[in-house]
């Protein structure tokens, strides 16, 4: 749909001929002729009001029209075509550095959500630009404003307020009466975008594993030859408990990795969470020998991966048991907006407190360092939050918050 000329715009163009006023006398008459009234003629009228002219004058007047004529049919073909456009086309002119909306295609109103009338005449940075990338839509409408051409990866807002990524291509083009006009297509290349930064993650937890593989597991495996060797020499059976004690560090530290592998910082699909039992199944997966478990009765629901949680509260409660010892007591409870586990065991440092999170950071003798680098990994992935602090009884306390709770 192509925009409403404005009468004195048709106006301007005959009075380079016959003057303003006998211009205006011309166009007025032609218009009520033809039943066209208002401050805009749409494209019929303008068509209309010119070969009424066209008859009623002669001479370099109706060659004007002819030439208005012409430019509405060129018009036409071009809406034609910007209609014709699958992805989200628009049409601007600069007031200063401004862009202000003079056309959309249907692609725009279906992808952005908002009608054309609705941003005509308007800012188009005003609804799609985030407020975070206003300085450098700026910069790019300073460059199209000065003429030059625009392909830049951009985020953008919808009306909902999803905000997704395109590829951004604009041009300035000068028409037939000075004015500029830019013309920009945003190619909507969110999926791609997130394929990238999945493939990025991916490559991230290779590296991480990597670390982790070949320093982690060489100690204990370093452990285990020394004393199958010394256990060669002496035959004292020691030796041999002190090699299977670390080859079950090495399948703990294999077990732990595969895991982080598999589900990295992916979560399902989304259901009603009753924490209770999901904490008692994690508390009776992991060896707890004579530690206590409190407070489950009391968590409530919340919304997220039920599989992910389990694997959260597994981490934390071995954590805890790692840290603190076979007689550790560890308490669950809620918060306004998520839930803890805190103990009564040596805690965390606060020094250490973000390098706990790190893959193969331990504070612990035989640990693996994922503990709460997996915790960090799920709470991430459900777009959570993750403290850690001091519990009131000198240990360790994990919270999590920003959780949608339920009940």
């Amino acid at each position: 749909m192509s925009t409403p000329t404005d009468v004195d715009d048709i106006v301007a163009s005959f009075s380079q001929s016959v003057g303003v006023e006998k211009a205006r006398e011309m166009v007025a008459e032609a218009a009520a002729t033809v039943g066209a009234d208002g401050p805009a003629f749409t494209d019929q009228e303008v068509v209309d009001v010119c070969e009424v002219i066209t008859e009623e004058y002669g001479g370099y007047v109706s060659i004007i029209a002819r030439d208005i004529l012409v430019e509405k049919q060129a018009e036409k073909r071009f809406y034609t075509l910007l209609e014709s456009i699958p992805d989200p086309a628009v049409v601007v002119t600069y007031d200063e550095t401004t862009p202000v909306v003079r056309n959309v295609n249907s692609a725009f109103e279906s992808v952005f959500g908002y009608d054309r009338d609705r941003v005509l005449e308007t800012s188009l940075n005003e609804f799609i630009v985030p407020d975070d990338d206003r300085e450098r839509a700026t910069e790019m409408d300073e460059r199209l404003d000065a003429g030059r051409e625009v392909e830049r990866e951009v985020q953008r807002v919808t009306a909902d307020g999803e905000r997704r990524d395109f590829l951004l291509r604009g041009v300035t083009l000068t028409t037939d009466r000075g004015t500029i006009e830019c013309y920009a297509i945003y190619t909507d290349i969110t999926e791609r975008k997130e394929r990238e930064r999945e493939l990025e993650a991916r490559n991230e937890r290779l590296d991480q594993f990597a670390s982790v593989v070949s320093h982690d597991l060489r100690n204990p495996l370093n452990v285990a030859a020394g004393h199958l060797e010394l256990a060669r020499e002496t035959g004292e059976d020691t030796h041999f408990e002190a090699v299977a004690d670390a080859h079950e560090q090495m399948e703990a530290l294999i077990d732990r990795l595969l895991d982080l592998a598999r589900k990295g910082r992916t979560v399902g699909e989304y259901q009603h969470c009753d924490l209770e039992p999901i904490v008692n199944r994690a508390w009776w997966a992991v060896e707890t020998d004579a530690a206590t478990l409190s407070g489950a009765s009391e968590l409530g629901v919340v919304e997220g991966d039920p599989d992910r949680l389990g694997d959260l509260f597994e981490n934390l409660f071995r954590n805890a048991v790692d840290h603190g010892g076979d007689g550790v007591a560890v308490s669950v409870g809620m918060l306004d907006e998520g839930f803890y586990v805190a103990d009564d065991g040596p805690g965390i440092p606060p020094e250490d407190r973000e390098a706990v999170r790190e893959y193969g950071h331990t504070t612990a003798s035989g640990g693996t360092g994922l503990g709460l680098a997996i915790v960090d990994s799920i709470v991430g992935a459900h777009g959570w939050s993750l403290d850690i602090d001091a519990s009131e009884a000198g240990g360790a306390r994990i919270e999590v918050r920003d959780v949608d709770r339920v009940a």
